[in-house]
């Protein structure tokens, strides 16, 4: 079973920084090293010092489909990869303080979406793109943590396995299915 993330509606933030650059790193085959990159990312209204202290996942609003997630994730999930994500320093900005998280790059990538059986929407310039209900195929290798689509790569979903480990951790991240 596979789950969408989901945060708190006052838990958005913007990522700072070249669109090509972020979505180029984070979202292709490429590779392109991370050693030294450290992102900032501006909370956006209603993102208050008290809520970051205790949410560990924060929803990019600019760049989509990259994941935030807290040094508390990092810390007790790190363990439990296979190099499926590669962390990458992001200080969060509220007002004039700066709070350590971490975006992640998802490097399994593969076709994860159930096109057919999906929602879509007509496109104002012609064509058609993916859209609620997103279906997420049924022969997804399990032992996968998380995995980011191979078509449309702001969607991206968590295994069973990753969410009962979030949940026995008490790690404060929301999950769907559509």
């Amino acid at each position: 079973m596979w789950y969408f993330l989901i945060s708190n509606s006052d838990s958005y933030i913007e990522i700072q920084g070249s669109y090509d650059r972020v979505r180029n790193i984070f979202f292709s085959n490429q590779r392109e090293p991370i050693e030294n990159l450290e992102l900032i990312a501006i909370a956006q209204e209603g993102l208050t010092k008290e809520i970051l202290l205790e949410v560990d996942y924060l929803e990019d609003v600019i760049m989509g489909g990259i994941p935030v997630f807290s040094a508390r994730f990092k810390e007790v999930i790190q363990p439990h990869l296979n190099g499926e994500m590669d962390f990458v320093p992001c200080k969060v900005l509220v007002k004039n303080d700066s709070y350590l998280f971490y975006a992640v790059r998802i490097n399994t990538i593969m076709p994860i979406i159930d096109y057919e059986k999906s929602g879509h929407r007509e496109l104002a310039r012609g064509g058609t793109i993916i859209d609620d209900p997103i279906i997420i195929k049924e022969d997804i290798d399990p032992n996968l943590l998380i995995v980011r689509d191979a078509k449309y790569m702001s969607n991206f979903v968590v295994s069973n396995t990753l969410k009962k480990l979030i949940e026995k951790e008490n790690l404060k991240v929301g999950f769907y299915r559509d």
